[in-house]
C-alpha cells in the first residue's frame, strides 16, 4: 500500500481498517451498519402502516398525511443537529478529540430548546392545517407526535458523536432494539390485546413512536457518557459554547431548510390531494410509504459518504474524494438494480401486502402498481442528488445547497403538479412521473459545483 495512503490510516481513526482508502469496500464497510440502522427504522415504519392499513384505510391516509408534517418538523430538528457529524468527523480527523464531543452537547442543547416551539405547535395548530374529516380521526396522533418532536433530534445529536468516528455499533443495537420496542407496541396498541388492551387505533401508533424514542435517547445518552469516552473525548464537559452552536448551526440551518422544504412539498402534495377522491391519497400513501422504507440503502450510504469525506477533508487529502465518489456510485447502482425485484418486476406483490385486488380496489391496486415504476425512476435520480449531497455537506457547502433545492422544489415540483391537478384529468399514479424527475435540475448544479473545488476554501472553524 502507498506510503501516503499508511500514514493516512493512522492520522484518522475512522479509516483504520483492512480495506483500501475510500474503496468501494470500504465505503460499504462503513456504510452497511448505517444502512442496518436506517432500514429498521423504516422497518418500523412500514409495520406502522401497514398495522394501520390492516386497521382502516382511513386510519392509514391520515397517519402518512399528519406523518409527512411530523417529518417536516422532525427532520428540520435532525438535519441540524446530524451537522455535528461533520464536525466530529474533521475534529477527529486532524486528531482533535478533545473537541469532539463539543459540537455533540451544542446540538444536543438546542434539540432540548426545540420543546418550546413544537409543545404548542402540537397542542394548537391541529385544527388548523388538518382537513376537517383527518383531523377528527388523527387530533391525538397529531398532538403527540408534533409536540415530542424533537426528540429525534436528541437523537440524532448523540448518534453524531458515533457517527463522525465510524464507530457505530452501539447506535446499530439500540436503533434495533427500540424499533423493535416500538413494533411490538404498535400490534398491542393499535389493533388491542382481547380482554386486556382496547384497540387503539392510530393513537395506540402514536403512543408506541413516542415510548421508543424516549428509550433510544435514554441508552445513547447514557452510553456516550461513560467513562471512556468521557477520558478520551470529554464528553461529561457538558458547557455552552456559543462559537461551536453558531458554526454548527450555519452549516445546519441551509440543509434543514432544504430538507424541510422537500417534506414540506409532499405535505403540501398531499393536502392538495387530500381535497380530492380517497383513491389519489390512499394510492400515494402506498406509493410512499414503499419508498420510504426502501430509502435506507440511499439513506444508509448518504451518512457513510460524508463521515469518511468529513475525515478526509478534515485530513486534506483531497484527492481521494473523486475515488470515494467512484466508488458510491458503483455502490449506489448496484441498489438500483436490487430495486427492480419490488419495484418493476414484481410490484404485485409488494402492493398485497398492503391492500388485496378485489372488484372494490382494482383501481387502487392498478394505480398504485403503476406508481411503482415512476417511485423506481425516482430512486435513480434521488441516490445520485444525496450522492452529491453527502459530499458537499461534508465540505460545508450547505448554503449552495440550499438555495439550488429550494428553487428547484418550488419550479419543477409543485407548479407542474399543481397545474396537472388543477387543468387536467390526471390520475393517481402520473403524479409520480413529475416526483420521479424534479430532482435532475440540482443535480445538474451539484456536479458542476462538486468539479469547480469551491468547497475546499470553506472553513468551518
Amino acid at each position: 500500500m502507498h506510503v501516503a495512503e499508511n500514514l493516512f490510516y493512522e492520522d484518522i481513526e475512522l479509516l483504520e481498517s483492512k480495506h483500501k482508502l475510500a474503496s468501494v469496500k470500504q465505503l460499504f464497510s462503513i456504510s452497511f451498519p448505517l444502512m442496518m440502522i436506517a432500514f429498521s427504522v423504516t422497518l418500523m415504519l412500514l409495520c406502522d402502516r401497514l398495522i394501520l392499513s390492516h386497521y382502516s384505510l382511513d386510519a392509514l391516509n391520515t397517519a402518512t398525511l399528519i406523518g409527512n408534517i411530523y417529518a417536516m418538523i422532525q427532520f428540520a430538528g435532525i438535519k441540524i443537529a446530524y451537522v455535528s457529524e461533520v464536525f466530529v468527523g474533521q475534529y477527529n480527523g486532524s486528531r482533535r478529540y478533545d473537541k469532539v464531543a463539543r459540537p455533540v452537547w451544542q446540538m444536543f442543547w438546542f434539540s432540548l430548546a426545540l420543546f418550546i416551539i413544537t409543545v404548542p405547535l402540537g397542542l394548537y395548530t391541529a385544527n388548523l392545517i388538518l382537513p376537517e374529516k383527518f383531523e377528527q380521526l388523527g387530533s391525538f396522533y397529531y398532538k403527540l407526535l408534533i409536540s415530542t418532536a424533537p426528540l429525534m433530534a436528541i437523537t440524532a445529536a448523540l448518534s453524531s458523536f458515533y457517527v463522525g468516528r465510524g464507530k457505530i455499533r452501539i447506535v446499530t443495537i439500540t436503533v434495533i432494539i427500540t424499533n423493535a420496542i416500538n413494533i411490538f407496541l404498535d400490534f398491542i396498541l393499535i389493533l388491542g390485546v382481547k380482554g386486556l388492551i382496547p384497540p387503539m387505533g392510530i393513537n395506540g401508533a402514536a403512543y408506541a413512536t413516542v415510548i421508543s424514542n424516549v428509550v433510544q435517547v435514554g441508552i445513547l445518552l447514557v452510553d456516550f457518557l461513560r467513562t471512556h469516552n468521557n477520558q478520551l473525548y470529554k464528553t461529561r464537559h457538558f458547557s455552552f459554547d456559543k462559537r461551536i452552536l453558531i458554526n454548527c448551526l450555519k452549516i445546519g440551518m441551509p440543509n434543514a431548510v432544504g430538507l424541510t422544504l422537500d417534506i414540506g412539498a409532499w405535505t403540501v402534495l398531499l393536502l392538495i390531494l387530500a381535497h380530492l377522491r380517497a383513491e389519489y391519497v390512499t394510492v400515494h400513501s402506498i406509493a410512499l410509504t414503499i419508498f420510504l422504507f426502501f430509502n435506507f440503502f440511499i439513506d444508509g450510504l448518504q451518512k457513510g459518504i460524508t463521515a469518511i469525506a468529513a475525515n478526509i477533508i478534515g485530513a486534506k487529502h483531497w484527492t481521494y474524494l473523486n475515488k470515494l465518489m467512484k466508488s458510491a456510485m458503483i455502490l449506489y447502482f448496484s441498489i438500483i438494480f436490487f430495486l427492480l425485484f419490488p419495484l418493476i418486476l414484481f410490484p404485485n406483490y409488494t402492493v398485497s401486502f398492503f391492500i388485496r385486488d378485489n372488484s372494490n380496489l382494482h383501481y387502487i391496486v392498478s394505480e398504485t402498481i403503476t406508481a411503482l415504476q415512476f417511485v423506481w425512476v425516482f430512486f435513480i435520480v434521488d441516490g445520485i442528488f444525496w450522492t452529491y449531497t453527502g459530499m458537499l455537506t461534508a465540505a460545508g457547502d450547505t448554503k449552495f445547497l440550499m438555495c439550488v433545492y429550494s428553487t428547484t422544489i418550488f419550479l419543477f415540483l409543485l407548479t407542474p403538479v399543481y397545474i396537472m391537478i388543477t387543468y387536467f384529468n390526471v390520475t393517481p399514479s402520473s403524479l409520480w412521473s413529475i416526483i420521479s424527475i424534479y430532482k435532475i435540475i440540482p443535480i445538474i448544479f451539484f456536479i458542476f459545483r462538486y468539479k469547480s473545488g469551491k468547497w475546499k476554501k470553506l472553513n468551518l472553524e
